[in-house]
């Protein structure tokens, strides 16, 4: 939610509710943020910024836009946009169809911290050649 500076992210990204985090908007600036919920069992985490430091205006490089989550669950044949990185680190969304979709299995880690286990692969039927 962009109007309360709401952003959803997964562990691998806030792994813990202690610490110090930062959002980086558009790929030019730093905006702080603070850690409002880590999900003890699934792998997503809730923080907040104040959207009063990112002005579209002041800022004309930066789009801000906002995903809508689908009633419909994603299986083989489902219509989908990809939005992911190059490997320059710039923004790519992309029309794709959903091929398959594995479940995940994580390896035994020898030391102990948060393992998602209710993850997904989803595969698809094109990406852009230099992500």
């Amino acid at each position: 939610d962009a109007s309360e500076g709401l952003v959803v992210c997964d562990r691998e990204t806030v792994p813990n509710a202690l610490g110090n985090v930062t959002i980086i908007v558009g790929n030019t600036f730093e905006v702080p943020a603070t850690i409002l919920y880590v999900h003890p069992m699934q792998n997503f985490a809730i923080i907040r910024y104040d959207p009063s430091l990112v002005s579209l205006e002041t800022e004309p490089d930066v789009t801000r836009f906002e995903m809508e989550e689908s009633e419909v669950p994603l299986e083989p044949g489902s219509q989908c946009v990809f939005a992911g990185y190059t490997a320059q680190m710039n923004l790519v969304t992309q029309k794709c169809t959903v091929t398959m979709i594995d479940r995940f299995v994580p390896l035994i880690m020898s030391n102990p911290r948060f393992i998602a286990k209710n993850q997904v692969f989803v595969h698809i039927d094109k990406l852009v050649s230099n992500l």
